[in-house]
């Protein structure tokens, strides 16, 4: 079992590295909750810090690969003011084997483009990043992440909050209650109602 931080080095033969990210993301699919946690180490800075977030809809894939976005966004734009002065290596570290074998250009970005089109900017830049592949259980830290994310996807009621998007600014006219509901609600001139 991994208990420092030279033990997860050594997992992965000690490579050079000026960041190492620990994340996890959780969800179900575009109907629930999706959420995500990240550890971020600085060697260079000698902080960690961690960063969290859900979204209302998303799928576990998308959260597993954009949890790594923020933390390199706030790296980028926060601590080196939108201007590498030297190449920065990257260690991440996932439980997903989808985003690893993706973030190390074994699987086509093709899902989630959005979110690999992100993780090319920031290499456009300097980020050198090489993703690894780890079990949840491995080591305290990523059962940490992995706590954290499912409480940001899990721990959300999304039924109440679609509730207050109808009782909080309600309106003369009914509103449907979902993208579905859309057709079925045109009036005879075929508009839909705002």
């Amino acid at each position: 079992m991994i208990q420092t931080l030279e033990d997860l080095l050594e997992s992965i033969n000690t490579p050079p590295w000026d960041l190492i990210l620990i994340g996890d993301g959780s969800g179900v699919g575009w109907d629930k909750s999706s959420g995500w946690a990240v550890c971020m180490i600085d060697r260079l800075g000698g902080y960690r810090k961690f960063f969290h977030g859900f979204v209302s809809a998303g799928t576990v894939n998308w959260a597993e690969a954009v949890c790594f976005t923020h933390p390199l966004r706030y790296d980028f734009f926060q601590v080196n003011k939108g201007k590498l002065k030297s190449e920065r290596k990257v260690l991440i570290f996932s439980d997903s084997q989808v985003t690893v074998h993706t973030g190390n250009g074994l699987y086509p970005k093709d899902a989630n483009g959005d979110v690999w089109a992100q993780i090319e900017f920031f290499r456009s830049k300097g980020y050198k990043l090489t993703y690894h592949f780890t079990n949840r259980s491995t080591f305290a830290l990523h059962t940490l992440v992995d706590q954290i994310s499912k409480a940001n996807a899990w721990e959300i009621d999304d039924e109440w909050m679609n509730e207050q998007a109808y009782l909080t600014l309600p309106s003369r006219s009914t509103l449907p209650k979902g993208p579905d509901s859309l057709s079925a609600s045109q009036d005879s001139s075929g508009t839909k109602p705002t």
